[in-house]
């Protein structure tokens, strides 16, 4: 049984791309890709991971932030720019080059669930 620590640490691995991924497909604030990554991976990426990653992403042009008023409070909303779906793009290119075969046997391969 693949140890919860390793999880973890493959989710943190994955988890800037993980964003990009996510807000490749629609706006988001961080805390609604906390709950959405949390969800699709059950690990738990922290404000301290999320928000310093999205101001850097924003700084560097790659999401745009847009203030927006939800359930009576103002939520910073963010999405992808044309720049960072080139961003995003890149990283897909990288998973067809011969890391991809890495990643599908970690996937498929039974016997790395005794971690």
């Amino acid at each position: 049984m693949i140890k919860e620590d390793l999880v973890r640490s493959f989710v943190l691995g994955f988890g800037k791309s993980i964003i990009l991924w996510l807000l490749d497909i629609e706006s988001r604030s961080g805390y609604e890709l906390i709950s959405e990554i949390r969800r699709m991976t059950g690990v738990e990426l922290g404000p301290g991971l999320i928000y310093p990653f999205l101001h850097l992403l924003e700084e560097k042009d790659y999401v745009t932030g847009k203030w927006v008023q939800k359930t009576g409070r103002r939520v910073k909303q963010y999405r992808l720019t044309t720049k960072g779906r080139a961003l995003l793009e890149k990283g897909k290119e990288l998973l067809k080059s011969p890391v991809r075969e890495v990643f599908l046997d970690l996937i498929k391969c039974p016997s790395h669930d005794s971690f």
